[in-house]
């Protein structure tokens, strides 16, 4: 009686599932690859523009109702599986459901090209222009990630229907430690939705309040550039209080220095608090320092940045206002706390997704 061992067979078995699997991998793939430019040729701008053509009857014909289908030419979906279309002009052409698997499209244009249902695995996109195109590739079929990120305009991409691909595309550049490109899908993704929301109240309350300070997270950095520039902005604001004298000013606005009772050289200042009033260029400084103060009065508990700039100065005083001027300064901190959370969150997070 012959004897044999299990674990030999299971791996035997093993082995010629893997051989099949492999060998009907290739033939799907070789199928696939049957278009007049496989191998790396190039076509001319005829051949080109005639399976353009024909590919953009197949897809009317695909998305056409079943009993509408034989009143419109059938055409054929367009194959360039493994084409060198290097610097190919395919500017707003109609590639729905057409075949680029592995196809050489770095320094293409590919500026408001349809790529909804089309296949892109492993397709080279270096240098690639892809401002407006729409991307809505088959499910996994996306390109090669390492040339993807660095096609130009990644942040202009856009989707009619559903925004799958870009999420999966988001998905691998996170995976694969790419945050910078990332953040420029999740802002194409917004920036559609905003684009394609009905509620124009909301649309106007989220650009207003994401897009434009901190672009959906693409630029982390801009919210703190956004919140120095205000400072001069609102110091202007502060200027004619501290140059005019008392009887010009209005409403009992002010700004006024504050001594500290603790304060250590006890023969500087007064226990009373002073008006800041005077007409040379020290105006001006006053009214910076001010802003600054009203900009990163934020903090937490004993965590306090404006404590921290004020023990930056000589003497032991603080500013404070009163009148309208306090009401500026208060909006002023309210605008610069969201705009810190803001950079902080958008720059160590995702708050988008």
């Amino acid at each position: 009686m012959l004897f044999v061992d299990r674990q030999k067979v299971s791996l035997f078995a093993i082995i010629v599932c893997f051989i099949f699997a492999s060998f009907e991998l290739h033939a799907t793939a070789s199928q696939e690859c049957t278009g007049p430019y496989m191998d790396g040729k190039h076509g001319n701008i005829a051949q080109l523009t005639h399976i353009l053509e024909q590919n953009k009857k197949h897809a009317i014909h695909k998305l056409l109702p079943p009993k509408y289908r034989e009143q419109v030419e059938k055409g054929k979906k367009a194959n360039f599986c493994g084409a060198d279309l290097t610097d190919t002009n395919l500017e707003k052409a109609d590639l729905r459901f057409s075949v680029l698997n592995g196809a050489n499209l770095s320094s293409a244009n590919l500026k408001g090209a349809n790529l909804r249902d089309a296949k892109m695995a492993n397709a080279n996109l270096l240098f690639a222009q892809l401002a407006g195109a729409i991307f809505e590739l088959k499910k996994n079929t996306l390109p090669d990630i390492r040339t993807m990120a660095l096609a130009f305009d990644l942040e202009k991409l856009t989707y009619e229907q559903s925004a799958a691909s870009l999420y999966e595309l988001r998905k691998a550049f996170v995976d694969a430690g790419l945050k910078s490109e990332a953040r420029k899908i999740t802002y194409a993704i917004k920036h559609t939705e905003l684009q394609m929301n009905d509620n124009k109240l909301d649309s106007i309350f989220n650009y207003v309040l994401f897009e434009i300070p901190v672009a959906w997270g693409m630029h982390p950095e801009r919210p703190l550039i956004v919140l120095i520039i205000l400072i001069p902005f609102f110091a202007v604001f502060y200027i004619p209080v501290i140059f005019l004298n008392n009887t010009l000013n209005i409403f009992g606005a002010g700004i006024y220095r504050v001594w500290d009772d603790e304060r250590v050289n006890i023969g500087v200042g007064c226990d009373k608090p002073e008006r800041i009033y005077c007409k040379s260029y020290k105006s001006v400084y006053f009214a910076l320092y001010f802003s600054i103060l009203s900009a990163f009065h934020v903090g937490w508990r004993d965590v306090n940045v404006g404590n921290w700039i004020v023990r930056m100065q000589p003497n032991e005083y603080i500013l404070k206002s009163t009148g309208w001027v306090r009401c500026i300064s208060g909006f002023q901190s309210l605008i610069s706390v969201y705009l810190l959370a803001l950079c902080i969150l958008s720059y160590f997070g995702q708050p988008f997704g």
